[in-house]
């Protein structure tokens, strides 16, 4: 106990790492001597449940990996021969990432979800400036700026897991300035009116012939939307579950860009998040780009006719178990659908499609 001020806050930076008002940035040379009795015993209840915890903490890191691997711009560390990592915390590497890591801090607590960043350069501490001319050691400066540290604690679930993901995937989108924005019955309108009526596209044709209330039937629908701070901003994707069907646009002059690459697993992991059983798709048998990027997504295709959707405004009875009775798609058409075969009691889409458009037959996992 002392009453100065300056005294107590020394001692209370030497005996925990000297770190600064900056997380693992550190001011004076100090020592982790932190441990209490009490933190001790906490400490031996977890080692008693040791290989549980360790499981727990490799479900969760190969999950990372398994997601994080269909993903663009993303890398992960390799695992050299001979060893076993230690699987204490997961890191990402996004590659060229213009922000400085305070700013990639702040997106990402935004979203309520604390993120780590990699190792400072030796020179960012107070007192080792010394050791290094500022600016003098670039690989630790980019490594810095691009390795983020996600949540890996053995208690984190699947669906946090998929909410950090998909939090990733907007950062992603973010420093190409461009915002995932959801449709809701306030915006709905405007963005119909403006985007979604427009659009003029022979694959994809979903709103040729639908109002806007077609969007009320959704699950969930998003649109992209680019330059947001600026006077030219535009709507530039767009995707939905119409109960089971999965629909994606991105406008051509945004095409070839791995839009598409990102939307795909998003709407998966919010599928994943909120237990929606069951995702299938249409599209044209001769649009092989589209074609390739659902299956890199996980979708297969589901033979040689899809189910068959109701009359529009129609739903499916929620507690039926199964697909459907089949119908026979036109000669350009093909199916593709997710299924996870441990969900399998779900809804099914409404809304009957115009007679032109496509489909395409695939299952897949949703797990």
């Amino acid at each position: 106990m002392t009453q100065h001020t300056d005294i107590y806050e020394y001692i209370n930076r030497v005996y925990s790492q000297g770190m600064s008002s900056t997380r693992y940035l550190h001011d004076v040379h100090a020592y982790n001597y932190r441990m209490t009795n009490i933190e001790a015993a906490f400490l031996y209840d977890q080692l008693v449940d040791l290989n549980t915890i360790i499981l727990k903490k490799q479900q969760g890191f190969q999950r990372y990996k398994q997601m994080f691997s269909q993903l663009p711009n993303i890398k992960l560390f390799s695992i050299e021969e001979g060893t076993t990592p230690a699987n204490w915390m997961f890191a990402i590497r996004i590659p060229n990432n213009p922000n400085p890591i305070p700013g990639t801090i702040e997106f990402f607590r935004k979203h309520s979800i604390d993120i780590r960043p990699f190792f400072y350069p030796i020179n960012r501490h107070q007192h080792l400036t010394t050791l290094a001319p500022p600016q003098s050691d670039p690989i630790a400066e980019t490594l810095n700026r691009e390795i983020i540290m996600l949540p890996s604690s053995p208690t984190l679930t699947q669906k946090q897991q998929y909410q950090i993901i998909n939090t990733v995937i907007q950062y992603l989108l973010h420093i190409q300035n461009i915002t995932i924005q959801q449709i809701t019955p306030e915006n709905k309108h405007e963005i119909y009116t403006n985007f979604l009526s427009q659009i003029q596209d022979k694959n994809f044709r979903y709103f040729s012939k639908r109002t806007e209330e077609c969007i009320d039937l959704h699950t969930y629908s998003i649109v992209l939307q680019n330059n947001i701070t600026t006077n030219t901003s535009e709507y530039i994707g767009y995707a939905h579950i119409d109960q089971g069907w999965f629909g994606i646009y991105v406008k051509p002059s945004h095409q070839n860009q791995g839009l598409g690459s990102l939307i795909v697993p998003y709407i998966l992991n919010y599928c994943r998040e909120h237990d929606i059983k069951h995702l299938q798709l249409a599209v044209d048998k001769t649009n092989e780009r589209a074609i390739r990027l659902y299956e890199a997504g996980g979708f297969k295709p589901a033979g040689a006719s899809p189910p068959a959707r109701p009359p529009l405004g129609e739903t499916y009875n929620p507690t039926l178990r199964g697909l459907p009775p089949p119908c026979t798609p036109p000669e350009e058409q093909s199916y593709y659908v997710m299924d996870n075969p441990s969900l399998r009691q779900g809804a099914l889409p409404p809304c009957n499609p115009p007679p032109d458009e496509t489909y395409n037959p695939s299952l897949a996992d949703i797990s």
